[in-house]
């Protein structure tokens, strides 16, 4: 009897303490399909990366790194989007959320490019892992308790609209450059 009680009691801890706790598993592909994160642009790709770096960093985020990867050329944006604070058992918390993108530009012919851009959220600079990494990105595995109150700014949502407003503005630039409307989607 006695060993039983003391099953049911480790079990029921084990129980209370993986249910305490989530990770975190979110990118801009969780409300946005590949297809919405792609643009087909009449213009060349050193044209496009300039573009981009002057959307990304009118929206707050910088430019990190830019690397050629087989036949595309991947450039990396980061920036802070908030500074979150909860109370916990322990007093106050802070984390700061952020996001990172990366945009993967890719000749389509001699005249055109295809831009294809992908983001995830930061918390506390560590990118968060996601079912939909890129093998050219790091994460970093992210667990927070069930009840954090920042998570809803966590799941790749504003990641999502921030992509879908820069490839608006990035086709708008293209089309008042080109005087034309020879873009697809």
């Amino acid at each position: 009897m006695q060993r039983r009680v003391i099953f049911y009691l480790c079990s029921s801890l084990i129980l209370f303490l993986l249910a305490g706790c989530a990770s975190i598993n979110a990118s801009s592909r969780d409300h946005l399909s590949s297809d919405q994160s792609t643009l087909i642009l009449s213009t060349d790709a050193d044209t496009i990366q300039d573009a981009l770096r002057q959307e990304f960093e009118a929206r707050g985020y910088q430019r990190i790194s830019r690397h050629m990867s087989e036949d595309a050329t991947i450039v990396k944006f980061k920036g802070a989007r908030i500074t979150h604070t909860s109370g916990t058992a322990d007093g106050v918390a802070s984390s700061t959320i952020g996001s990172v993108f990366f945009a993967r530009i890719e000749p389509a012919s001699d005249t055109k490019s295809t831009v294809i851009l992908f983001g995830k959220p930061t918390i506390d600079d560590h990118e968060i892992c996601s079912d939909d990494d890129w093998k050219d990105t790091s994460c970093e595995t992210m667990t927070t308790g069930i009840g954090w109150s920042g998570r809803d700014m966590v799941v790749g949502r504003h990641e999502a609209e921030t992509i879908q407003s820069v490839l608006l503005s990035l086709e708008d630039r293209v089309k008042a450059r080109e005087g034309s409307s020879s873009l697809s989607n």
